[in-house]
């Protein structure tokens, strides 16, 4: 059995886990631009021309875009 956070998902649908799972505000365009620099999540599998990303993967890319702000 898959873990959950083993789904495939699209890059709408990452993009929506995302700030579902995260609360972090990106929209489609920043995530595909992303992936078309080398910056993001790498696509695990290509349905059609689909590509398919890990969600435990854009959940892992996601955390990286923060950073914690220090209190004065």
């Amino acid at each position: 059995m898959t873990n959950s956070t083993d789904r495939l998902l699209s890059r709408r649908e990452g993009v929506a886990r995302i700030r579902e799972v995260l609360g972090i505000p990106i929209g489609l365009s920043a995530f595909e631009k992303a992936g078309a620099n080398g910056t993001g999540p790498r696509p695990s599998e290509k349905y059609g021309k689909t590509l398919l990303y890990r969600e435990s993967e854009i959940l892992a890319w996601a955390r990286t875009l923060t950073r914690s702000v220090d209190a004065a």
